[in-house]
């Protein structure tokens, strides 16, 4: 290596050696801010479980396995403590989690409760009570059931809506995938009725 290239790369290797020190020293700084506002303010995390079962298609993504559900719980178990709902979150002084389930489905209670019960690990469950008498699904499953099963279809479907109104190719499965995302984005922003409407399509 000549004395030109040395000196070339005497600059390239220092401002490395710099860049390095500063990310360092950036980290480390960050590390210890967050310390410090743990201090003032501790983390909790509160988790919203939907479903603990094993669903052949899942394209809310709503659901994790028991076994997975279980293994969740372990580890959080092990690492942080495991707070009540309606505990008094004020004295908190490490990270901590809180556990709920959103929906009612019934499976939290075949699945996921003998778990928690198990494991001493208390959880909220939050009931949609306009569900509890088994005859209507979400229209989340609904729709599901509609595009995503098995069968014929035809080759397009035709929505009729002022707003979101279209047209979409439903000869493949991709493309009936594709149509249920699309559809489940805008049925979240109507009402019931509307919901209703687009289902009876």
């Amino acid at each position: 290596m000549s004395i030109l290239q040395r000196q070339d790369s005497i600059p390239v290797n220092l401002a490395r050696r710099c860049y390095r020190t500063v990310r360092w020293g950036y980290r480390q700084t960050r590390a210890l801010k967050n310390r410090m506002l743990n201090l003032v303010d501790c983390p909790l995390i509160i988790l919203i479980y939907h479903r603990v079962t094993e669903l052949p298609v899942d394209p809310e993504m709503i659901a994790v396995t028991p076994e997975h559900f279980r293994q969740q719980m372990d580890y959080l178990k092990k690492r942080h403590p495991v707070l009540g709902f309606n505990d008094d979150w004020s004295g908190v002084t490490e990270p901590s989690v809180v556990i709920t389930f959103d929906d009612g489905y019934a499976d939290n209670v075949q699945n996921a409760l003998p778990v928690l019960e198990e494991m001493q690990i208390p959880a909220t469950f939050f009931v949609s009570s306009g569900y509890l008498d088994g005859q209507t699904e979400f229209w989340w499953h609904r729709l599901e059931m509609v595009l995503l099963r098995a069968g014929d279809f035809p080759d397009l479907f035709t929505l009729y809506d002022r707003r979101y109104g279209g047209r979409w190719e439903t000869s493949t499965a991709e493309q009936r995938q594709l149509l249920y995302g699309e559809l489940s984005q805008r049925m979240r922003k109507l009402d019931p009725g509307r919901q209703e409407e687009w289902l009876g399509q």
